[in-house]
Order: structure tokens, then sequence, then C-alpha cells
């Protein structure tokens, strides 16, 4: 059966047969597919089984290869036509209306009360924590119907930023961005925690560093001089110059801090220098 609407072209008469391997979302090839569709709607609802399929927000958010099963809903009190979304067995939305009202009475036609496509769970990080469903309708995972998207509406924007979803992208430890840690690193301080404050910072500065590199930014100093204070008030000397080194060899931005962070630097090896050469040790 064909010419249905302006959107799409489908052929339920007889089933088409699965179109994708099973192990499709082990590889990683789906990124390089066509854009997925926003022919999922109503996930607002579901947000409960959208969070337990996924996760709560994070900072990279979530991007997450998954099977999508197109369900049969005619007992729908809303919509005769409907098709239910699920994902595990969670309900997580509808197909849109237009594309249910095509589909229903050939598929109810030949009693297909379903079938399975490849989808992604999107969203759900710090800055825009709704999570959404889309889905491929012509890549299938068991037999359904041959699906065409005539044009480009409702392809979503595609391809995903490589740092999309990454809960190891530059700039985050452990699924969170260095700047999260600032209220951390107090409480740890201001505990006496020295040694545990000490190893968040150097992971922090390692995350501030690989964003840099990434993007081009300069570091967040403020790591760095929490750092240097702590070895300063310990005693450390030679490792508070070492961490005003390491950030002396940065790209910094601008402000207030580096300047005043690379003064202390010159002052603190000037200290030890004058140390050295009346033979003690630098206050």
């Amino acid at each position: 059966m064909q010419g249905f609407f302006d959107r799409f072209r489908s052929a339920p008469a007889e089933l088409a047969p699965a179109n994708v391997d099973v192990e499709w979302d082990t590889a990683g090839h789906w990124r390089s597919w066509e854009a997925p569709g926003n022919f999922v709607v109503g996930e607002s609802h579901y947000t409960e089984a959208l969070t337990a399929l996924a996760g709560p927000p994070c900072a990279a958010g979530y991007l997450i290869p998954v099977t999508v099963t197109i369900a049969r809903d005619p007992q729908n009190a809303y919509d005769s036509n409907a098709f239910r979304a699920e994902v595990d067995g969670r309900h997580v939305g509808y197909l849109p209306r237009h594309i249910a009202a095509q589909l229903a009475a050939p598929l109810d036609s030949i009693g297909c009360a379903g079938f399975d496509v490849c989808g992604i769970l999107r969203g759900g990080s710090d800055s825009a924590p709704n999570l959404g469903v889309h889905i491929w309708l012509d890549r299938r995972l068991s037999p359904g119907p041959e699906i065409i998207q005539r044009d480009e509406a409702g392809r979503v924007s595609w391809p995903p930023d490589e740092d999309e979803g990454n809960p190891n992208a530059p700039g985050l430890l452990r699924g969170k961005h260095f700047t999260d840690y600032v209220e951390k690193v107090k409480n740890l301080r201001r505990n006496g925690q020295a040694a545990e404050a000490e190893q968040l910072l150097l992971e922090l500065i390692d995350a501030t560093e690989a964003e840099s590199k990434a993007k081009g930014l300069g570091v967040a100093p403020w790591y760095y001089e929490q750092l240097a204070v702590l070895y300063s008030k310990q005693g450390e000397k030679d490792r508070e110059i070492l961490i005003l080194q390491r950030f002396a060899g940065q790209k910094h931005a601008r402000g207030a801090t580096p300047p005043r962070l690379l003064e202390r630097l010159e002052k603190k090896k000037a200290a030890r220098a004058k140390a050295a050469g009346e033979g003690g040790t630098p206050d």
C-alpha cells in the first residue's frame, strides 16, 4: 500500500525483513548513519521510565543506542490508531498521530501488532535535563513495514558531537564537569581532609588541562591556586613551586588570577634561591 500523506511511503501488505544486524549497537557505526527522526512524542510524561533507562542528569548527557518496540495500542482512549514506543518493556512515548494514522489500518489488516527499530535515548545533560527518544523507522530489527521518509522534516540535529553522551569527555571527572567539584574541594579543606583534597585537586587539574587542550581554552586557575595554598600550609615549598610551574606552562585565560599566580611563582622561586644561597630553608 503506497501514497500515505506527503512524508512517508509504506508498503506493509507484506512485512519487510529485518535489515539491521542485532549487534548494531555495539560497534558505533550508527553514529555515521543518516539522522534519526524525532518520531516519538510525549516523552515528558514518561520521565521516570527514561531516567530508569538512562540515568539522572549528568554533565555530558546521554546518547544510548536502544531497541525501540513500536507496539500497536488499539484500545487507546484518545486515538484508536495509536502505537506505543517501548524500550526494554518500558513505555516511553507514542508515534505521532499522523504516522500512526498511516500505519494502523495496513498493519491491522495483516495482524502485525508491532515491530522493532533502532533508536537512541538522547539528552539528560545538566543544562538540558529532558530525555528524548529518536528513532530510525527505516532500520528494522524485526520484520516490519517498509517506511521511506520522503523529506527531511522530523530529522534531528546530526551527527552528534563526539563529546555528547561521553562521560570521559575532556573536562569531565567521573561524568561531572570539573567546575561541579568546587564545593567538594572547599568542604574537604574545611574538614581538614588535606590528603583527599590534594588527590581531588590533582584530578581536577588533569580535567581542566584536558579541556584546555581539546577546546583551546585557558585552564581554570582556581584549582592550581588551591593546591598551591594547601602545599604552602603543609610546608611543602618544592611541591608548591612545582604546581605553580605546571600552571605557568598552560594556556591562560584573561583575568587577575593568572598574573597573580605567576607572580607568586616568581616570589617562591626567589625565596628558595635566597635560602639555598644562605644555606637555609625558605620560609
